[in-house]
C-alpha cells in the first residue's frame, strides 16, 4: 500500500463535487411527481406522458387494505408488474399470491388467467408494464364484457 492516507479518507475531505444545474428535460423524459394523476390520484400513465406508443408503463397505488375491482386478462398483451412499496396479494386466476416491495410478476398473453390486486395494511404501489397490442381483447369476468383495444369498443353482455 502506498504512502499517506487512504483514498476514501481523501475523498471525504474533498467534499461533494460541483455539479451543473440540471438542464431542461427532453419531452420523452418524465418524473412521476409531474405526471397528471387519474382515479383519485391512484393511477399515472407514465409511458403515455413520455410519448410511448407501443408500450405502456403505469404507476398505481392501492390504499391500505384496498382492492382493485378491475379483474381481467389479456388475449395478446404481455404484462409485467413490479411492486415498489408495501405489499399485499395478487390474485392469478383467483389463486392468492403474497407480494411485497421487490416482487416482479409476469403475465404472459393468452393464458386466460385473470389478475387482480388486494393491498395489505401498508397499501401497495407498483409499476404496471404492458405491450399495448392493438389486437388485444381484454376480458372482464365479473361483468363478462370484452374490450376490443384496436377499435376502442367494449361489448356489454346482457345479464341472464
Amino acid at each position: 500500500m502506498g504512502e499517506g492516507r487512504h483514498p476514501w479518507e481523501r475523498e471525504v475531505e474533498a467534499g461533494e463535487p460541483e455539479l451543473p444545474q440540471p438542464g431542461e428535460r427532453p419531452k420523452n423524459t418524465v418524473n412521476l411527481d409531474d405526471v397528471e394523476a387519474e382515479r383519485d390520484g391512484s393511477w399515472k400513465r407514465l409511458g403515455r406522458a413520455a410519448g410511448s406508443e407501443l408500450s405502456g408503463l403505469n404507476w398505481g397505488r392501492l390504499d391500505p387494505n384496498g382492492t382493485d375491482d378491475n379483474e381481467h386478462c389479456h388475449s395478446a398483451e404481455e404484462e409485467l408488474f413490479v411492486v415498489l412499496e408495501g405489499g399485499g396479494t395478487v390474485f392469478l386466476g383467483g389463486e392468492p399470491h403474497d407480494v411485497r416491495a421487490g416482487s416482479v410478476i409476469s403475465r404472459p398473453a393468452g393464458t386466460t388467467v385473470t389478475h387482480t390486486w388486494h393491498a395489505g395494511a401498508e397499501g401497495l404501489a407498483a409499476l404496471f408494464y404492458g405491450t399495448r397490442e392493438p389486437n388485444d381483447i381484454i376480458w372482464y369476468p365479473r361483468t363478462r364484457d370484452p374490450y376490443f383495444r384496436g377499435v376502442g369498443v367494449t361489448l356489454k353482455v346482457p345479464e341472464d
